[in-house]
């Protein structure tokens, strides 16, 4: 998907993954190319503000259980940075969204496991239409 920006030429999506499982990262690789996303997939992040900051993705996704650090402190970290904070961000867990709702967690869009792969990329657009109009 091309995205269409106010006084420019279209440009790939980006999206920044931060996911621990291995399968997924492959199935999210495979979804990315067959989409024509450019894409990079990490598998920690120790440093998620600077990673956004210099990749500058049109979204980021989280996965919430993540072996060093939450998905939901990652958020946070964006959330509250003034260079991160409008990057919209999907977070992806087992748990059910009203756990998240209680964690007062500045998310975007929730997702959860296992999610329909339309229904991200779904949420993927709405989110880049979301902030080019904001």
């Amino acid at each position: 998907m091309a995205v269409a920006k106010a006084n420019t030429i279209e440009r790939l999506v980006k999206v920044l993954v931060v996911e621990s499982d291995i399968d997924l990262r492959h199935i999210l690789s495979e979804l990315f190319d067959l989409e024509g996303y450019e894409f990079v997939i990490h598998s920690h992040s120790c440093d998620i503000v600077n990673q956004v900051s210099n990749y500058q993705p049109d979204v980021v996704l989280l996965d919430y259980r993540l072996p060093t650090v939450d998905g939901s402190d990652l958020c946070d970290s964006l959330k509250h940075d003034p260079q991160t904070s409008q990057v919209p961000v999907i977070i992806y867990s087992v748990a059910p969204v009203s756990v998240f709702s209680q964690l007062k967690i500045k998310y975007d869009a929730f997702l959860a496991k296992p999610f329909d792969l339309n229904e991200l990329l779904t949420n993927i657009e709405n989110l880049i239409r979301w902030r080019a109009n904001t």
